[in-house]
């Protein structure tokens, strides 16, 4: 208390330390912050509004707390001894986190003054930023992935498309080649086959060939157990009768279990699910005229085809090795064929005579026979005259004998082969044919050789010629016709 400029009295009083805290009541930072007072001197708290207890600022356990890069305890240290305001961030395990510090000199004496601010209540409004940032940041995050996910899904469908349109026109290539020569080689059907069961995952592939509306030829392919392999063509052409009328119309069948109905009827139906056809894919081959030449089709596929356009792509080339097939068996009949009796020509006789020596000789004999009065009858009546004889004697050949095994071999020469009869049925064949040329008015002589009779199959066609002359002769001897030219027996 002053007085006239002079002291004149002091009011003091005294207070406990470690109590005076809890008349402070702190509100910076909604009550969140802690005030301290230390004597830089000695360190000594004055006022710790966090502790229970007064301690020293100084001590190695304060001095050695963990503290933020950029920070140091001796430098605040050497602040409080020389009265310098700083700052400190240090962690505090009993919060479990960093607190921020800043201290400064009071004006008495070497007091420093300090508060100290937990970091989630400093950064609080930093940390929902934070927060915010992190949330945009994995939103972005997750949209480039999504869209990186986006894109790469789109790259591995479009890549399995492109790979998936290169291997189907692999295998349609793949196809057409192999089929190109199965007009020679028909078994390169069945190889083709494979293929197309192979590219649709089935277990068995067919091809049926139809003329109005029977089968006349099928090609399997199987891979599965049971199948189609135990259907024979007709049991085939029965079970897929229903089916025909649908396909000629040049529509594709593609059925499940639950439509199967519409290709069977109830016996049918049963047949197939015992041998475990359960899903048939049917494709028509139309001709050029649209009709229905054949059926290529397959049965039990491991994968749930949603059409059948892998079928259809390659059904044209199924048609083109058809159409090839018939033209070159119709080229080959006709090279080997003689176009007047229908008989095989001398081409084929020559070919397959070879195959004749081959066989059994006790049971392997040849005729040779030759027209009686052909070039008469030419002179006489026309060539059409002469062309209805040996017609005549054609038809009785094929009629009496196999004929795969009846030759015309000259202008007015036959040669037949008989395998598996005796001399008898043979004689009584024979006499047929004899019997039924005369009541057309047609006459022939035949000579007979067997196999077994001569040392090889040339020997013994020599022979039978050489009969077949005798024949003649003693025909004309009989008749006391003239013949043509006198008679000249081959030696």
């Amino acid at each position: 208390m002053k007085k006239d400029g002079q002291t004149a009295g002091i009011l003091y009083g005294f207070v406990v330390l470690a109590d005076f805290a809890h008349s402070i009541t702190v509100t910076a930072f909604d009550g969140n912050a802690q005030i301290y007072v230390a004597d830089g001197a000695t360190g000594d708290f004055l006022v710790d509004t966090w502790h229970n207890k007064l301690g020293n600022i100084f001590d190695d356990h304060i001095l050695s707390r963990k503290v933020k890069p950029g920070y140091d305890f001796h430098e605040m240290k050497t602040d409080f001894v020389e009265g310098n305001a700083g700052h400190i961030s240090f962690w505090s395990h009993t919060a479990g986190e960093y607190f921020y510090s800043h201290y400064m000199p009071v004006g008495v004496d070497l007091w420093m003054v300090q508060m100290t601010v937990p970091e989630s209540v400093v950064l609080a409004k930093a940390i929902q930023i934070r927060r915010v940032l992190y949330c945009v940041a994995a939103a972005e995050i997750l949209s480039f992935a999504v869209y990186f996910l986006w894109v790469l899904s789109r790259v591995r469908r479009d890549t399995d498309q492109k790979n998936q349109r290169l291997a189907q026109s692999l295998y349609m290539y793949d196809v057409q080649q192999t089929l190109f020569d199965a007009h020679k080689a028909p078994a390169l059907f069945t190889t083709a086959l494979q293929k197309v069961a192979d590219m649709l995952t089935a277990d068995t592939s067919f091809f049926l060939t139809l003329e109005r509306p029977d089968i006349t030829e099928v090609f399997f392919s199987f891979s599965g157990a049971g199948g189609l392999s135990s259907f024979d063509q007709n049991a085939l052409g029965r079970h897929f009768s229903q089916a025909y009328q649908h396909l000629a119309s040049g529509r594709s069948l593609l059925l499940y279990p639950e439509e199967i109905g519409m290709l069977t009827d109830e016996d049918d139906r049963a047949a197939l699910e015992k041998r475990r056809i359960t899903n048939p894919m049917l494709v028509p081959v139309l001709n050029s005229s649209q009709e229905l030449a054949g059926i290529l089709g397959s049965v039990n596929m491991k994968r749930h085809w949603t059409d059948s356009v892998l079928l259809e792509c390659v059904s044209r080339n199924f048609l083109m090795a058809l159409s090839n097939m018939k033209f070159y068996r119709q080229i080959e009949q006709a090279s080997i064929t003689d176009a007047l009796t229908g008989l095989l020509n001398r081409n084929c006789y020559e070919r397959r005579l070879e195959g004749y020596g081959k066989k059994a000789a006790d049971s392997l004999c040849c005729l040779y026979i030759d027209a009686n009065g052909l070039h008469e009858l030419n002179n006489s009546l026309g060539h059409a005259a002469g062309d209805a004889m040996l017609v005549c004697i054609g038809l009785s050949l094929k009629e009496l004998f196999s004929p795969e095994d009846c030759y015309r071999i000259g202008g007015d020469e036959f040669a037949v082969f008989c395998t598996g009869c005796g001399k008898k049925e043979l004689r009584q064949r024979v006499d047929r044919l004899k019997h039924h040329l005369d009541a057309s008015g047609y006459h022939v002589s035949i000579g007979e050789a067997w196999l077994r009779e001569s040392l090889d199959i040339k020997e013994m066609i020599t022979t039978a010629e050489k009969n077949m002359y005798e024949a003649k002769r003693l025909y004309y001897q009989q008749t006391g016709k003239l013949p043509r030219a006198r008679l000249t027996v081959p030696t």
